[in-house]
């Protein structure tokens, strides 16, 4: 019976010992900070990010993310430099440039390219209204 006692207090202590590694030295899934994005999706939404919160007036960093979260199941890689002049435009309220924007995509990349920018942008105008703004539906 000793000898039982003594085998399962040394497996607790194993135990409690290998619990308190893990949670001394990170997760044990191996997840850390999470990496700069490296792939062209990735660093096409972080120059979005940057240029929305620092050339368009102010915009919380909240609410461009709202944007990218609305957009990104419609945008491919190569959409996000139009989609940002896309969304200027709109925070502007030129209807001009953002039709000269979709007709410059479609004759770049192709209508899918238009397509996805026009879902892209129907995704901000539902989810992403200021404060104060009407909701469109």
């Amino acid at each position: 019976m000793a000898m039982g006692l003594v085998a399962i207090g040394g497996f607790v202590a194993v135990a409690a010992g290998i619990v308190a590694i893990v949670l001394a030295f990170g997760d044990p899934n191996g997840a850390g900070p999470r990496p700069e994005p490296r792939n062209a999706a990735g660093q096409g939404q972080q120059r979005f990010l940057d240029e929305c919160k620092t050339n368009w007036g102010g915009i919380e960093e909240r609410r461009c993310r709202c944007f990218l979260a609305a957009a990104g199941p419609h945008l491919e890689a190569d959409d996000y430099d139009d989609f940002a002049e896309l969304v200027e435009a709109h925070l502007s309220g030129d209807s001009t440039r953002m039709e000269a924007v979709m007709q410059q995509a479609g004759e770049k990349r192709g209508a899918p390219a238009s397509s996805r920018l026009s879902a892209a942008m129907k995704g901000v105008t539902r989810d992403c209204q200021a404060e104060g703004e009407p909701k469109q539906q």
